[in-house]
Formats: structure tokens, sequence, C-alpha cells
């Protein structure tokens, strides 16, 4: 069931071609592979914009998505799901994870705790 990463981000073939030639590729070219996120012509205010919803979630499920993310290149299936279910249950419940919902019902700044 587990992927091998490089198939993960481009076919083999294309893989290929740009390890083997170390041709540099324009960014269209990129997005179009996957490779690339976004394209943008104010890329800093785009980062922000993204930092600044990002940073009003739960910084908790934010670092368990982080190390599911990590974990998933590096780990089995079973693996992963049991890190999922640890992560996802110290989430249930926590102060961060009561804030973020509070705060999706009401207009306001989220107050959440550091750890």
């Amino acid at each position: 069931m587990r992927e091998n990463l490089r198939s993960c981000l481009v076919r083999d073939d294309v893989m290929k071609e740009l390890v083997f030639t170390g041709r540099i590729l324009p960014a269209s070219e990129g997005a179009q592979l996957g490779l690339v996120t976004k394209l943008s012509n104010t890329p800093v205010d785009d980062a922000m914009a993204m930092a600044r919803e990002i940073a009003g979630r739960s910084p908790d499920a934010v670092r368990g998505a982080k190390k599911l993310i990590y974990r998933l290149s590096n780990a089995g299936a079973a693996d992963h799901f049991a890190a999922e279910r640890e992560i996802i249950f110290k989430l249930i419940g926590s102060a961060n994870q009561v804030e973020a919902i509070t705060a999706n019902l009401r207009i306001g700044r989220r107050s959440f705790l550091t750890s």
C-alpha cells in the first residue's frame, strides 16, 4: 500500500529527464507537473496571507498534520494510521481544539495555548 515517494511527485520518465539532464524548467511547467504549489504575481503577499491563515488554526493540529505528512513518506500505512490515531486522540477535547471550534462559531481572534 505504501507508495514510493518519487512516484508521488512525478512520473518516472519525467523524473529521469529532469534528474539526468539537470534542465531548469519554468515555473509554469513546474506547476503543470505538480512540483510548484502556486504561481503568484505577489508571492510575498500570498505567503503572508497563507501564514496568517495557518496561524489562525490550532497549533496542535498544524503540528500534528506536519508530523503525519512527514511520516507518510517515511513509514508504512499501519505505522501511519497508528500515528494518526495517536495524534487525533491527543487533539480531541484539548483546549486548542475547543478554541478552534468555538472560534469558528464566533467572529474574533483565536486564543490558542502554546505548548
